[in-house]
């Protein structure tokens, strides 16, 4: 598929291999993307990964937040410590994310949009994803 307009993002992933291999190999011709390894629960990390993107491919005005993570797990087998690294990757990996941009949009006196992916288990609950929907539910 050929694009008649380019889009220009910045993949950030804790597991970068896998985004190189499987998803950026599906983008269709036109579309420039950066690839940025992060560890998204550290504000400082995150903060670098922003000013990067913006000096390679200019100002952001859009960001997603997907953050995931889990233990296949009955949760009453995960530590306390897998329940909290669970929850610093899918809540404060999408508070951090937010926080910076927000705070550079203000800044810099700009607009932008902020796009959460939460999952349905959010509010339903189901087996094995405890701690991410509760770190989902916020």
């Amino acid at each position: 598929m050929k694009l008649f307009f380019t889009i220009k993002f910045c993949l950030v992933s804790f597991c970068i291999v896998y985004a190189q291999k499987e998803i950026i190999p599906l983008y269709p011709e036109g579309v420039n993307c950066t690839n940025n390894l992060t560890a998204e629960i550290d504000y400082d990390q995150v903060d670098q990964v922003i000013k990067t993107t913006q000096e390679t491919l200019g100002p952001i005005n859009i960001l997603l937040n997907n953050a995931a993570g889990n233990f296949v797990s009955p949760t009453e087998r995960l530590s306390h410590r897998a329940f909290d690294t669970v929850v610093d990757i899918v809540l404060k990996g999408t508070y951090n994310f937010t926080l910076c941009m927000g705070k550079g949009w203000i800044e810099q006196k700009n607009s932008g949009n902020i796009l959460n992916i939460v999952s349905t288990y959010a509010w339903t609950g189901s087996g094995y994803v405890v701690p991410s929907a509760a770190a989902k539910a916020g």
